[in-house]
């Protein structure tokens, strides 16, 4: 059995196969490539104009890092304030990659930062504690290593150092001062 091919411009209603679609198509080649296909007629002209793959080279979706548009550098901030840095699936930091960002292979910096002075991984319960609370400031003297225990009793431990403090100067008669005015 010889298998007819479909001539350009060529009009057919249904599928390929014995269905009940009633739709009408049109044999029509990629504006991009070339290659022909099926594609379906809305108000008598193509829906299509390209192949998928085309469209999508011609939408810029295709394009990967340096080459697209929104590319910003490989750092992002997250909605929580801290610096998120893009790890291609071949550095060996990639299993790094938090669940939220598994798509896109972003890690936070400053896991990224201690990972790399430790030369290993991080294990996904390690916590990354910033001493000065400001989250974007990653410098390796900034940051320390600690579980999440550790991390909350070193919270507890600063709002109860800052709430002494306070309340020994309210005793010696120390007017309150504002937040932004301590260093």
């Amino acid at each position: 059995m010889e298998i007819i091919k479909p001539q350009i411009g060529e009009i057919k209603k249904g599928n390929k196969r014995p269905s009940t679609d009633r739709v009408s198509r049109i044999w029509q080649a990629c504006l991009g490539c070339g290659k022909e296909r099926w594609v379906r007629l809305s108000k008598g002209k193509p829906k299509h104009l390209r192949c998928r793959d085309c469209s999508r080279k011609a939408n810029g979706l295709d394009e990967r890092k340096e080459s697209h548009w929104a590319w910003k550098g490989g750092k992002t901030k997250t909605v929580d304030g801290y610096i998120a840095i893009y790890v291609d699936r071949l550095d060996p930091y990639f299993p790094m990659v938090g669940s939220s960002f598994r798509w896109g292979g972003y890690v936070l910096e400053h896991r990224l930062v201690v990972a790399k002075s430790l030369g290993r991984c991080l294990k996904s319960w390690e916590i990354i504690h910033h001493k000065d609370s400001n989250k974007t400031n990653n410098a390796l003297s900034n940051l320390y290593l600690t579980s999440r225990g550790m991390h909350h009793r070193t919270d507890d431990e600063a709002f109860w150092q800052g709430y002494n403090r306070g309340y020994a100067d309210c005793q010696k008669g120390i007017p309150m001062r504002r937040i932004d005015s301590l260093s």
